[in-house]
């Protein structure tokens, strides 16, 4: 899952000045263990869709049951921010970033199409049959989701109920390079909080 990201579609030398600049004028360490004095939870996994890709999305949690007198949230800190306070740290370090789309969703990417799904290059199937591939990947995925959105997970077992704290386990990782889809290069990588 991309926390922040901060120059895409650059050639190395400038990921490189980039990083030599950010390395200068903040701790690397302290951004990539950021989670383990700032928790934020991320809830409701669901497999979203459509005509590029599948992805496991959730929504950032605050804790609203848990009101102190006042009705403001007891933990109000959230995946956004998270991600805004990186965000800070790495533009008071005088990085300016690029993102490629500034929306704060918090998925992880299952899939790409790079073809309509069901396509086969055997051209003598049925006809229909490529209509009859996305509708059951279509049911397949509603399954899913039906399961996922309910109390009882047969399939997925059932210790967190789709509780995701960021940073649990395994802290952030600062990528460099091509860092799409678990490519790329580890500069340095957090710890991990249980």
């Amino acid at each position: 899952m991309t926390t922040l990201e901060m120059l895409p579609a650059r050639t190395l030398a400038e990921v490189n000045e980039f990083e030599s600049l950010l390395k200068q004028n903040t701790s690397l360490q302290d951004i990539v263990n950021y989670t383990l004095t700032h928790r934020a939870r991320l809830v409701r996994p669901i497999v979203s869709y459509d005509a590029s890709a599948l992805a496991l999305s959730f929504v950032p949690a605050v804790e609203d049951a848990d009101l102190e007198g006042d009705g403001e949230p007891k933990d109000s800190y959230s995946y956004q921010h998270l991600r805004s306070d990186l965000y800070d740290i790495v533009t008071e370090a005088g990085c300016q970033l690029e993102a490629r789309y500034t929306v704060p969703s918090a998925h992880v990417t299952i899939a790409r199409f790079v073809r309509p799904v069901g396509w086969s290059e055997n051209e003598s199937e049925e006809p229909g049959l490529f209509r009859k591939r996305a509708q059951d990947l279509v049911a397949t995925i509603e399954d899913i989701n039906q399961e996922l959105t309910s109390n009882n997970w047969k399939r997925f077992g059932n210790p967190s109920r789709g509780e995701w704290k960021v940073g649990q386990e395994k802290g952030l990782e600062l990528m460099k390079g091509r860092s799409w889809y678990g490519k790329g290069e580890s500069v340095i990588m957090g710890k991990g909080f249980q």
